[in-house]
């Protein structure tokens, strides 16, 4: 049965943040917002296992899903954001939350995309760091800690551009900017 939760969640996961390719404009109160993830890991990880929570503790939540190469992308509202946990999938659920004015980045217009960044974390996935509760609530309840904040890394790529300006070329009305995370101290 636990199985059978986390397999839905992830659809559901998938079905509402992964925009397919040719991507989709935001609804009028968000903006478009991507980047890409590398983790640094002791043990062997697969990028696209990984998955980036924005704004868990503030309402107006997002996932951002990976590709294989470690692109993301999805709309969340013309505000301050922050990523407030990473987690991976692999044999059950691994998460880490992290302050919510750790990572933090603004979007004011929503007829821009926003890159963020490469951003770069390093991070393990221990059995310290398996989820213990069940299901959609005991997530929402994990997800409610403060967490810890992880060394991180950001760095902007003209690859990382030139994929998402090919990924919405078809909206040559949303121009790019470049929007780089902030590391708070």
């Amino acid at each position: 049965m636990q199985r059978i939760s986390k397999l839905i969640i992830l659809l559901m996961l998938a079905i509402c943040s992964w925009a397919p390719v040719g991507a989709k404009k935001p609804k009028p109160e968000k903006a478009i917002v991507c980047g890409r993830l590398f983790v640094n890991s002791d043990k062997p990880v697969k990028i696209y296992k990984f998955s980036l929570h924005f704004n868990n503790r503030r309402g107006n939540h997002g996932t951002g899903l990976l590709t294989e190469s470690g692109y993301f992308s999805l709309d969340l509202p013309c505000t301050k954001n922050a990523i407030t946990i990473i987690e991976y999938f692999k044999k059950g659920s691994f998460f880490k939350n992290i302050p919510e004015d750790y990572l933090t980045f603004d979007i004011a217009d929503n007829t821009k995309i926003y890159y963020i960044g490469d951003i770069t974390i390093d991070w393990t996935p221990h059995a310290a760091d398996a989820r213990t509760q069940n299901g959609i609530i005991g997530a929402i309840a994990e997800s409610k800690e403060e967490g810890e904040k992880l060394p991180v890394k950001v760095t902007s790529s003209q690859e990382s551009i030139d994929h998402f300006k090919e990924r919405y070329k078809n909206h040559p009305e949303l121009q790019i900017v470049t929007e780089l995370l902030h590391i708070a101290e």
